[in-house]
């Protein structure tokens, strides 16, 4: 009793009391440090994998919606050049028809027109031979005159058909070459579309691909600031000093 008395009035006997106490705090305040260090990184892991699923899903939607437009204009734009392969096709076709029918034409005047000449050759020798045969020169005028007339008839009916088939057939043709100016205007109307759209998407996808980056970086720099404070190491003598 007498012993405890003199070691609780010693000096010396004091300070190893008190350097122990401020040990156990040490080991105490270590402990919880290490605890909520590791709360932290439990969650931090758990936002960062919450995080990383969202813009990985709003990425992909984003991918899954200009890919998608893309492919849409990519097929009217194929439908369109078909479209208009048809009818360069169909215009050529009709222009053939159209010169077939300006030959057919030029044929029947060239005809018509050595109709004409042997029917007055036939006039002229009728006339010489008047003296002889009155009779039979008349009949053979009056039968001339009659197929002239009806081949005169005849021609101007074919004359009119032909003129109109004509007229028609280059209405058409001038209908389907405006058609295909329409088309090829749609063309490339889509086709501008088609850029801009892309052009946009990359702009988007960039700005995406920036957020996540941005992202990333904010969380390794949070993770890396995560600095702690030295604790104060008990000195002989009673005294501590900090570590800033």
């Amino acid at each position: 009793m007498n012993n405890h008395s003199i070691a609780q009035n010693d000096p010396f006997y004091k300070l190893i009391e008190k350097q122990t106490e401020e040990f156990r705090e040490y080991i105490r305040v270590s402990l919880d440090l290490q605890i909520s260090y590791k709360d932290y990184l439990v969650q931090q892991n758990g936002r960062k994998f919450c995080n990383s699923t969202d813009n990985s899903i709003d990425f992909k939607k984003v991918c899954e919606r200009y890919e998608e437009k893309i492919d849409n204009q990519s097929k009217l734009i194929d439908s369109l050049k078909t479209r208009i392969e048809e009818l360069e096709t169909d215009s050529i076709i009709k222009t053939q028809n159209i010169k077939k029918l300006q030959q057919e034409f030029i044929d029947f005047k060239k005809r018509d027109t050595k109709r004409t000449t042997s029917s007055t050759s036939s006039k002229v020798e009728s006339n010489e031979d008047e003296d002889e045969d009155e009779i039979l020169k008349n009949v053979k005028t009056e039968s001339i005159d009659t197929i002239i007339f009806e081949d005169e008839q005849e021609m101007s009916k074919r004359l009119k058909s032909y003129q109109k088939a004509v007229i028609i057939a280059e209405r058409k043709n001038l209908a389907r070459n405006e058609r295909i100016h329409a088309l090829e205007a749609l063309l490339k109307e889509a086709q501008d579309k088609l850029v801009s759209q892309n052009e946009r998407s990359e702009e988007q996808l960039q700005k995406v691909r920036e957020r996540l980056e941005n992202t990333r970086s904010q969380k390794y720099s949070s993770f890396s600031g995560l600095t702690f404070g030295s604790i104060a190491k008990p000195l002989r003598g009673g005294l501590s000093v900090n570590k800033q």
